[in-house]
């Protein structure tokens, strides 16, 4: 009797959890939509340094990375053509034979900067043994070399180099001035006199600076024309006994 109650029960309660109704199929789940399928990608392009570079489809369908890429050579016009030289053509200048100078003075030099010497590219020039401008630095490279002093108040400067730039669509102006017997340019910027000129094939610059400009061998450029008349060669490439 108990069981025959119990039967129908547990059969109404089935009924009443599913809302299809008996003698039909439980509704089925909703499916998850799938993702719309991303554009194929197309394959990359090769830059001319072996970089991948995005596809003409990426790059429409916007899918393309963000990156920088490096430029075609097609594209870059310093590969195409040569730009214009500016800073005129670099040669080399073979250094003339030069007289060594006084031995003492040589003697002095070779002492104090005999590898130095050995080594420079162009005839050193520098100031007498006994002048207070001898005895300073003196910087030894390839293709120039350059030298330093001081005197406490006023400091020198020499240089010299075998590189010169041919500008030939300039017509050369001949310097107006003269020293160590040879065409020379002198100018005077905020106290400090240069001397240029060239001397057996070779460039050369001197720069004075007084440090007291109240001294008298300050107030034009004396000073710096006598110290480039009294310079020695004393070594290097090019000198001659």
């Amino acid at each position: 009797m108990f069981a025959r109650w119990i039967l129908p029960a547990v059969t109404l309660a089935a009924v009443a959890c599913d809302p299809s109704g008996p003698g039909t199929a439980p509704a089925a789940s909703p499916r998850r939509a799938e993702p719309a399928a991303s554009p194929r990608r197309a394959a990359p392009e090769a830059s001319p340094d072996g970089t991948e570079e995005p596809g003409a489809a990426e790059l429409a369908a916007g899918t393309a990375d963000v990156r920088p890429v490096h430029p075609r050579a097609s594209d870059d016009p310093r590969r195409t053509r040569r730009p214009p030289v500016l800073g005129g053509e670099v040669v080399e200048r073979t250094p003339a034979p030069t007289a060594r100078g006084d031995e003492a003075t040589v003697r002095a030099a070779q002492r104090r900067y005999g590898a130095e010497l050995a080594n420079a590219p162009a005839p050193v020039l520098l100031p007498p043994a006994d002048s207070p401008y001898f005895g300073g630095t003196l910087v030894v490279r390839p293709a120039f070399w350059a030298y330093s002093a001081a005197d406490g108040t006023t400091t020198i400067s020499l240089q010299a180099s075998t590189k010169a730039r041919v500008h030939t669509h300039l017509t050369p102006k001949a310097p107006p001035d003269r020293v160590r017997g040879v065409p020379a340019w002198i100018t005077e910027n905020e106290g400090i006199v240069s001397i240029a000129w060239i001397e057996g094939g070779v460039a050369y610059t001197l720069e004075v600076e007084c440090g007291d400009p109240r001294k008298a061998a300050c107030r034009d450029d004396g000073l710096a024309r006598s110290i480039a008349a009294s310079l020695v060669a004393v070594g290097g490439k090019g000198v001659v006994p």
